[in-house]
């Protein structure tokens, strides 16, 4: 819980129900409106907004670890995105390619020990996509050196 840790130190926050609308009332309030609810007189109205913020952050928390294909979708656009700014961020082209390759052959496994064969040939296919000069869907954005691009194994 970094950026809530001086809202919410830790320990019970006592009682108080969540309400259906706490997701909407917190997308609806302003920064500074919140900012009034947290540091109000009113012990009840602190403690209603920092349990909407800790319901907020359990309801992530645990959309996050599901396995959902929506999930595996945003994970997999996530990784995609990392390959495009290690390839763009680089000197070269060339750079660039090692950069991704990389990235796929040491720290994909690491930082994502729960893909799935499926998903680590998709990402890897994608990251070729990238190292050739196209788009991760194949799309073409300029002609670059293909040879240069080393084909990645996605079996562990």
């Amino acid at each position: 819980m970094l950026p809530c840790r001086h809202i919410y130190s830790g320990e019970k926050l006592g009682k108080y129900t969540v309400g259906e609308s706490f997701v909407g009332d917190l997308r609806e309030i302003e920064r500074e409106e919140l900012s009034e609810q947290l540091n109000s007189e009113d012990g009840d109205v602190r403690l209603k907004a920092a349990a909407d913020i800790k319901s907020m952050l359990v309801l992530l928390n645990a959309f996050m670890k599901a396995d959902l294909p929506f999930h595996r979708e945003v994970r997999r656009l996530r990784i995609i995105l990392r390959m495009k700014n290690l390839y763009s961020g680089a000197i070269d082209e060339k750079d660039g390619r090692n950069r991704v390759q990389q990235f796929l052959r040491r720290w994909l496994n690491n930082l994502y020990p729960d893909l799935s064969r499926e998903e680590k040939a998709a990402i890897a296919d994608a990251g070729s996509h990238i190292c050739e000069g196209r788009g991760p869907n194949g799309e073409e954005k300029g002609e670059t050196g293909r040879r240069e691009c080393i084909a990645f194994d996605p079996s562990p």
